[in-house]
């Protein structure tokens, strides 16, 4: 059978397991496969321009798939508009593509838009539009470092309650907005150091969501704006994300259940303490991460949680050399001995320095420790040990997934001896081991 003579219900089949190139050039073979190509959801459904070297064929291409939807139907849109557009494709832009796009946009059920400074006096006049289906809004000012002209509206979301995600990046919003008064997913503002002060702002318009992302560091600014939460803020937050510390300052965080603090390099060892789970039994990991973008970078992991998960506490991107000092291990660890119950902890530096200060956990029940050389530590441990007297589970994995780790029966029974002290009814034989999972 000749590749134009197949059925249409078969060539569908078929346009479900390729992607949107090979669709789109599936839609040139013959009339029957530009039917059943341009009915296909994958060629409507998500749609993206970019005027960054945009030819004619890329804005045919866009108008094609745009009334190729059904009148009715739903569809994402991602639209990027930077600083290097060329006049010419701006001329396409708005008296093209502009008008055609402007009568479906309130069927948009997810809005993506990346647009220079140069054209939000063009754009932001849009987000008046009433668009009652959306349920996703990402909206990022790129080639700039300042704000811009403030947006006008959220599509009308105040009015509905559809709305789950929002992403602002850089946005200038207006002082005195429509509040959205139903509880979001996830809201995510991400801000430069000198425009913190449009969190507040950010809050005002969205003011109840179960996810909220403040990834806004404030770095030295003496006139840091921290954004309040209000009680009602609080009964529906689940999750927090802060990348300053100090916008914890008068938030009564016990009461969020997942607190995250993304970027902790200056964080007083004080804070992690506080933060912990005030009750209960506790898990700890606690781990070194490596960044090596452009050099070598190695960083901290502190994650303290309740055995149920019901609060969970993560600190990342802390400096190394501080993890070390009896400090910060006393905040993440020697303080909650007592309520310890789990433990994850890298086996290279952290778990010697605790070795060495004879940390004693009376109901840690599971240690695991992560490594790519375990071996390599047994022969000519020195550190002394820890005191574990409820252990009933050593899982030894490698750090590195790449790479290869062995562990003999007899090198475990010999680290026990020296780094772990057993109850006297537990062998070292009778613990768990294990070289694959994650921590």
């Amino acid at each position: 059978m000749a590749p134009r003579n197949i059925p249409a219900d078969l060539l569908s089949v078929v346009f479900d397991s390729v992607d949107l190139p090979t669709l789109c050039k599936s839609s040139h073979v013959s009339r029957i496969w530009r039917l059943v190509a341009r009915k296909h959801q994958s060629y409507w459904k998500t749609l993206s321009l970019t005027t960054r070297g945009m030819s004619g064929g890329d804005a045919a291409l866009f108008l094609d798939r745009l009334a190729a939807k059904p009148p009715n139907a739903t569809f994402g849109l991602m639209l990027i508009v930077p600083a290097a557009t060329t006049s010419l494709a701006r001329f396409v832009l708005m008296s093209v593509i502009w008008p055609v796009l402007l009568e479906q946009l309130p069927l948009a059920e997810k809005l993506t838009f990346y647009i220079s400074p140069a054209y939000t006096r063009v754009f932001w006049p849009i987000f008046t539009i009433d668009v009652p289906r959306l349920r996703t809004l990402h909206v990022s000012l790129i080639d700039s470092k300042a704000p811009g002209e403030p947006i006008p509206g959220l599509f009308q979301a105040h009015a509905h309650t559809v709305l789950e995600d929002v992403t602002l990046s850089n946005v200038a919003l207006s002082p005195s907005p429509q509040p959205v008064i139903h509880t979001l997913k996830s809201v995510k503002a991400t801000y430069h150091p000198c425009e913190t002060s449009h969190l507040p702002r950010v809050l005002a318009w969205l003011p109840r969501c179960q996810s909220l992302d403040l990834m806004a560091r404030a770095g030295d600014d003496p006139f840091l704006t921290i954004p309040s939460l209000s009680s009602t803020q609080l009964q529906a937050l689940r999750h927090f994300v802060v990348w300053d510390y100090r916008y914890l300052d008068g938030i009564p965080f016990q009461l969020i259940p997942s607190l995250r603090i993304a970027a902790t390099l200056d964080v007083p060892t004080v804070i992690i303490r506080q933060l912990a789970p005030t009750a209960g039994l506790l898990g700890v990991c606690f781990l070194r991460s490596y960044r090596s973008a452009l050099g070598y970078h190695t960083s901290g992991i502190v994650i303290i949680a309740s055995l149920d998960r019901a609060f969970v506490r993560r600190f990342e991107r802390l400096p190394h050399p501080n993890t070390m000092t009896a400090a910060f291990l006393d905040a993440a660890l020697t303080v909650h001995a007592d309520r310890l119950v789990i433990l994850t902890i890298s086996l290279d530096e952290l778990f010697p320095a605790l070795c060495q200060r004879a940390c004693i956990f009376p109901r840690l029940e599971t240690l695991r420790l992560v490594t790519n050389g375990f071996p390599d530590l047994v022969p000519g441990w020195s550190h002394g040990a820890v005191n574990c007297h409820a252990l009933f589970a050593l899982v030894v994995q490698q750090e590195d997934q790449q790479a290869e780790i062995e562990i003999t029966l007899s090198a475990l029974q010999e680290f026990c001896r020296r780094a772990i002290r057993l109850a006297d009814a537990i062998r070292p034989g009778q613990l768990l081991t294990s070289n694959d999972g994650h921590p």
